[in-house]
């Protein structure tokens, strides 16, 4: 079996969902062989059938162009298989940043037509496969959450530090709203270092530290999409804010699982996907509302052991669950279902 498997290198979800799971397929299975292409614009018939390409696999979007059809036309003409990897829900909230941009461009429409014309559809849990599903029947709908490959360098548990007053935040441009949800929470509190990590110099970042102008914050620069786990490494607890909104419920629960990886405690919103992996005062803990947040961050800096109860708990719940060998059971399903239809 041989795969192409189309991304950039850059990105978040290229890394996870594809460079990452798919390398370790090509290293689990000598049956299966990986290989990468940036883009499909400059591929022929011709040289699939040469190179006896099987499937190609891709996320979200296989055109940069937005015009799916040729590429999907010469794929078929070829007698390849289209797998898409779904991992966020393509209708965007008013508030996303992106969201006049998706409108414009028809990009939420051109996800769906791919979602239905692909052979298969790779997703990260049930509440997706569910939306997908009015696009499209879901026989070849597989169900591969997001996961942690721990030979990857910057998921090393070695010369692992954890910070007792350590309160950490870690993402993209896209969450002003839900860190919005974090505003007040510091207030009167010591013996504390809030970080926010992924600092870049822009308008959306500066609104996002306006936030806490009056906390004892800091923050850790943007930096390459291999690097930036490193980041957890001297933190201690982790805080997932997320406005509760049809969007966010269909994101996956990945900052829960690097912070548990980690060994980290967290502070999350009661809101899918989180609710899939935090259970109350086990391996987690909920916050409510703004006042909750307060009340359960002074509580935590101000109880080690309770801190470590959690962190340790909820990095069992990792091992067990979300490792890129359990993780990659359903795409490599998918893979050979595929194989066996070509």
């Amino acid at each position: 079996m041989r795969v192409i498997v189309v991304h950039e290198g850059v990105h978040s979800v290229d890394y996870h969902r594809l460079i990452v799971p798919f390398a370790h397929i090509g290293k689990s299975f000598d049956e299966i062989k990986i290989f990468s292409k940036n883009h499909l614009e400059d591929v022929t018939v011709d040289f699939l059938k040469q190179q006896q390409i099987d499937i190609v696999v891709y996320s979200r979007n296989i055109s940069p162009t937005l015009n799916p059809r040729p590429i999907f036309a010469m794929l078929k003409a070829a007698g390849v298989k289209i797998v898409i990897d779904i991992d966020d829900y393509w209708q965007l909230p008013k508030h996303h940043p992106n969201y006049k941009l998706s409108i414009q461009s028809g990009l939420s429409r051109c996800i769906e037509d791919q979602i239905f014309a692909a052979d298969a559809v790779i997703t990260t849990h049930g509440s997706l496969r569910a939306e997908i599903g009015k696009i499209r029947p879901t026989k070849h709908v597989y169900i591969a959450p997001n996961g942690i490959d721990p030979q990857e360098p910057q998921f090393s548990l070695e010369n692992l530090k954890y910070d007792y007053e350590n309160v950490f935040w870690q993402g993209g441009s896209t969450h002003y709203h839900d860190l919005k949800l974090l505003e007040g929470s510091f207030k009167e509190l010591i013996d504390y270092k809030f970080t926010l990590g992924g600092y870049y110099d822009s308008e959306i970042w500066n609104n996002y530290l306006k936030l806490f102008n009056k906390d004892n914050y800091e923050y850790e620069h943007i930096t390459h999409v291999d690097r930036y786990a490193f980041n957890y490494h001297n933190k201690g607890i982790c805080v997932t804010p997320l406005l509760n909104n049809k969007f966010n419920r269909m994101k996956s629960e990945l900052k829960i699982i690097e912070a548990g990886w980690f060994q980290k405690p967290v502070i999350s919103s009661m809101v899918h996907p989180y609710t899939r992996i935090i259970k109350e005062d086990v391996n987690g803990l909920y916050a409510r509302n703004k006042d909750d947040w307060k009340i359960k961050i002074k509580g935590l800096l101000s109880n080690q052991q309770w801190q470590d109860d959690l962190r340790f708990k909820l990095h069992e719940t990792v091992k067990n669950n979300y490792l890129i060998n359990k993780v990659n059971e359903h795409r490599v399903q998918c893979l050979i279902d595929m194989y066996a239809k070509r």
